[in-house]
């Protein structure tokens, strides 16, 4: 997480910030990109917002678990 971290800062360091590709985060951190999301999603808070392909899904859903 540190090395993966570390490139994040260099990449940013122009003072830009914008998308890192996920393969130069896993490079960095010496592990293969399905590794990473792994790892990124044990380490994720419980209580993240869902993502919003989540909402879209869960906002199309909504009116059918609405009580009456």
């Amino acid at each position: 997480m540190i090395a993966m971290m570390s490139a994040v800062r260099a990449h940013w360091s122009d003072g830009v910030s914008r998308p890192v590709p996920m393969r130069e985060l896993a490079s960095a951190a010496r592990v293969s990109p399905s590794a990473l999301c792994r790892t990124l999603r044990r380490t994720a808070p419980e209580a993240a917002p869902p993502s919003p392909a989540e909402s879209h899904g869960l906002t199309v859903l909504q009116p059918l678990v609405q009580a009456p």
